[in-house]
C-alpha cells in the first residue's frame, strides 16, 4: 500500500509541475504582448476613450489643465521600501472629449514621504497651464455616482486600483468633474525632481516556476520513497526466505 500511495504522489505532482511550466510560457506570451504594446506608438486620448479595453495598456497622449486642487495621494512602498506617495491628479481635457466626460485621472508620478508635504504645498499653488501628457492606458471601473456628492473630500488615501468600483466611485464623489472611463500613467515626469513618473511594466503575480519546483520537488520526494520502500521490502523479503536467492 505505501509504494502505491507512493507512485500515485509522484505521478500527480509531476503533472501539477508540468501543468505550472505550461501556465508559465502562457503568462510569459501575455507579459510579452502587454509590453509590445506599450512600445506602440501613442493614440490620441479620444482613440482611448472609444474603447478603453482595446486601448488597454497602449500609451495614449492628452491635453489638457490639471486641476492641482484636487490632487489625492496613494501610500506607495517601492521595490526597495522607499516610502511615498503617488500623485494624483484628474486633467481637465482642452478641448473636452464630451460634454459627460470631464476629466482624465492621471498618475502623475512617486514623491518620498520626506519630500511629499512641500511638493504638494507648491503644487497647490501652481497656476493652471495646458499641458500634454502621455502615459499607459489604465481602464476605470467606473460607477454610477454624482461628482460632489460627498462634501468632504479625502486627499490621503491609503490604496487606490482602478480595477475596484468601490475606490473609482469613491474617488468620483469627491471629484467636482465625471471622470473619463481611462486613466493614464504618466510616461514622464516634469523637468523638476519630483514627481518621478515612469510606466509600470506588467509582471506576473504569481511565479510559476517556482510553483512547478516544489510540485517537481515533491514528485522527486515521492519517487525516492517509493523506490526506497520497494528496496526495503525486497531486503525484508530475502530475510524471510521468499526473496532472491532464498
Amino acid at each position: 500500500m505505501p509504494t502505491v500511495v507512493a507512485a500515485l504522489v509522484a505521478s500527480t505532482t509531476f503533472s501539477l509541475g508540468v501543468w505550472q511550466v505550461g501556465r508559465h510560457r502562457w503568462r510569459e506570451g501575455v507579459l510579452a504582448e502587454a509590453n509590445s504594446r506599450i512600445e506602440r506608438e501613442p493614440v490620441s486620448i479620444d482613440a482611448a476613450l472609444a474603447d478603453p479595453e482595446a486601448h488597454r495598456n497602449r500609451r495614449a497622449r492628452a491635453r489638457g489643465r490639471l486641476l492641482h486642487p484636487e490632487t489625492i495621494t496613494v501610500f506607495e512602498l517601492t521595490p526597495i521600501g522607499e516610502e511615498g506617495v503617488s500623485i494624483l491628479t484628474p486633467l481637465e481635457l482642452d478641448p473636452p472629449a464630451s460634454a459627460s466626460v470631464a476629466v482624465v485621472l492621471v498618475d502623475r508620478g512617486f514623491v518620498p514621504a520626506a519630500a511629499a508635504a512641500a511638493f504638494l504645498d507648491e503644487d497647490l499653488r501652481r497656476e493652471p497651464r495646458v499641458v500634454e501628457i502621455v502615459g499607459r492606458v489604465v481602464p476605470l471601473a467606473l460607477q454610477d455616482v454624482a461628482p460632489a456628492s460627498e462634501r468632504t473630500a479625502r486627499r490621503d488615501w491609503l490604496r487606490f486600483d482602478a480595477a475596484r468600483p468601490e475606490q473609482v466611485g469613491a474617488l468620483q464623489a469627491q471629484l467636482s468633474r465625471p471622470l473619463a472611463p481611462v486613466a493614464l500613467e504618466a510616461a514622464q515626469g516634469s523637468k523638476r525632481e519630483f514627481p518621478r513618473a515612469s510606466i509600470s511594466r506588467p509582471v506576473s503575480p504569481v511565479w510559476h516556476l517556482g510553483y512547478a519546483i516544489f510540485w517537481f520537488g515533491v514528485s522527486a520526494g515521492a519517487l525516492l520513497t517509493w523506490i526506497g520502500v520497494g528496496r526495503q521490502r525486497a531486503r525484508d523479503g530475502q530475510r524471510a526466505g521468499w526473496g532472491p536467492g532464498g
